[in-house]
């Protein structure tokens, strides 16, 4: 065999090839319509206008569009973020501190090319929640550093805490990911703890990642903050912070591959130029549908409201499940059971559903598992279909439960 990079070796299977894995023995109850519901797709359409906008622009398509993205899309990306957070009120340029990317998930893994230095530490630490996108735990891996992972749980609201890590942790670590709202509990992140961690990566010099994918998808009058409402109250700029965000679940366009990375703007200026070596660019008719959804805010809040209905729905059919609570933001439940695997095995078999187990998205660390004995289902189908898949749930309550 030729010689390969081995830290492949220490990436374990992606969540939905191991939940494939568990339930290949089993057959779906014959007398039910399978109900996929493992899967965070949006399945709400996007605004007509996209489709329009990517044909009026035809013209581009000859031409190779900026690395950087255009000047209209990085200048609608910093009207959303002055929109939304304010940003225009610190020391701001969104043509050099916004850049555009192919969706999240590359820019995710590539900032650990970015950010992590073994001629400075042979074994770099990143930080990151435990569950975790399991991006974050590539990106470590695949560029010589190691995952700390931090548990994230009920006790902390779901959300962890890096500035009360013993130091030499945290002078070993050279980049942390935060997502607010978690994936996949749904919990935004305190003001005043994203403060704590911004702090904390300028007291020691590391890289704040921070994913807010989820940020427009919240609950009735719970707007998260972000981290630009950190940095606004820490003097007044991004340094050591790079926020990244995404038109896939806001504009429900996750097929568009576009999204963005803003902040500290010499890591932006870096960041650039090795997207210049490695990056696939967005196309040019891409890159302007793109600026006009980051301008228009009128489609998402009715894709938040609709996104509402359906955790008004669930809210209604769980409110006896254990332990419940209707997670404040992003599209997921993170329900309490006693065997993740033999839930998600029980309701395949019995109830034609399909979810995925919590300790898929998760470590065990120390013999302690965050995610164990939790299911994460997703509420991203039309209210029929999940109104269905919450009945058959409740069905099966005393089985999984107990």
């Amino acid at each position: 065999m030729p010689i390969y990079n081995e830290n492949l070796d220490s990436l374990v299977d992606y969540p939905f090839e191991r939940l494939t894995d568990l339930l290949k023995d089993i057959s779906p109850s014959s007398k039910l319509s399978p109900l996929v519901m493992s899967i965070g797709e949006p399945q709400m359409q996007p605004p007509l206008f996209l489709q329009k906008a990517i044909g009026e622009h035809h013209y581009l398509w000859n031409k190779y569009p900026p690395m950087a993205g255009t000047k209209e899309l990085r200048e609608a990306i910093g009207d959303f973020l002055d929109y939304r957070y304010g940003v225009r009120a610190i020391q701001w340029d969104a043509q050099k501190q916004v850049l555009a990317v192919n969706g999240t998930r590359e820019a995710l893994f590539m900032l650990g090319m970015l950010c992590l230095n073994r001629k400075k530490q042979n074994k770099p630490l990143v930080l990151m929640p435990n569950p975790f996108y399991q991006v974050y735990y590539g990106a470590a891996l695949m560029n010589g550093g190691e995952p700390y992972l931090v548990s994230a749980t009920a006790e902390n609201g779901f959300q962890p805490d890096y500035s009360t890590l013993p130091e030499d942790i945290l002078k070993a670590t050279q980049m942390a990911y935060i997502c607010s709202p978690s994936n996949p509990q749904g919990s935004p992140m305190e003001l005043e703890k994203i403060v704590k961690q911004l702090e904390t990566a300028r007291r020691y010099n590391f890289t704040l990642v921070l994913d807010e994918c989820y940020s427009e998808i919240y609950r009735k009058g719970e707007k998260p903050v972000g981290g630009i409402d950190a940095a606004k109250l820490l003097g007044n700029n991004l340094d050591n912070l790079l926020i990244v965000n995404s038109l896939s679940k806001r504009s429900s366009a996750a097929g568009l591959r576009s999204g963005f990375v803003a902040g500290d703007k010499k890591m932006i200026a870096l960041l650039l130029r090795l997207r210049n070596y490695s990056g696939a660019v967005l196309s040019g008719p891409i890159q302007a549908a793109s600026a006009l959804l980051w301008k228009d805010q009128s489609h998402v809040k009715e894709i938040r409201d609709s996104y509402n209905q359906k955790f008004d729905m669930a809210a209604e059919k769980l409110k006896d499940w254990p332990n419940f609570s209707l997670p404040k933001g992003g599209f997921f439940l993170w329900l309490q059971v006693k065997d993740d695997e033999q839930a998600t095995r029980y309701l395949w078999e019995h109830q034609a559903l399909r979810v995925l187990p919590g300790r898929y998205l998760s470590r065990d660390v120390h013999g302690k598992d965050p995610g164990k004995n939790y299911i994460r289902i997703a509420l991203v189908h039309e209210n029929k279909y999940i109104y269905e898949g919450l009945t058959r749930l409740c069905y099966s309550r005393e089985k999984l439960i107990n």
